[in-house]
């Protein structure tokens, strides 16, 4: 792709990056596959297909919780960046796990902050979960 144009694959994919929100393209990867995750407790599940646009990539695994079967989705934006958009974030969680479903972004306390990577995380949580507030 990029060596006969003289550009890196890195450099296509930021160059992509700025293009419109294009379609998702679904890969099959294999357990233990390079690009997957490595802080993961024995409760998350990978499931064996990421989604990749012109701007991002999402890992997906599910999580099993008191709250019941929660989705997680790895977000990771091709240009090296944070993927800050909301309505980005929000795109994704709709079109990848559900336009009904509620999805929290967690921020940590110090204690358990792990930021090893330039990603988002989604916590999409079960269809009948009703959080006690609202926006």
């Amino acid at each position: 792709m990029g060596k006969r144009s003289g550009m890196s694959q890195a450099a296509v994919l930021r160059k992509n990056a700025r293009k419109p929100f294009g379609p998702w393209e679904k890969r099959l990867i294999s357990v233990g596959h390079s690009l997957r995750p490595v802080l993961t407790s024995g409760k998350e599940k990978w499931r064996e297909e990421n989604y990749l646009n012109n701007r991002y990539s999402v890992q997906i695994s599910d999580y099993e919780t008191d709250w019941g079967p929660v989705i997680h989705l790895w977000v990771r934006c091709h240009d090296g960046g944070m993927p800050r958009a909301w309505s980005d974030l929000q795109r994704i969680k709709n079109e990848l796990a559900g336009k009904d479903l509620v999805a929290l972004e967690v921020f940590p306390g110090v204690l358990d902050l792990t930021d090893q990577a330039n990603l988002s995380h989604l916590w999409v949580l079960p269809e009948d979960f009703v959080l006690p507030f609202t926006l």
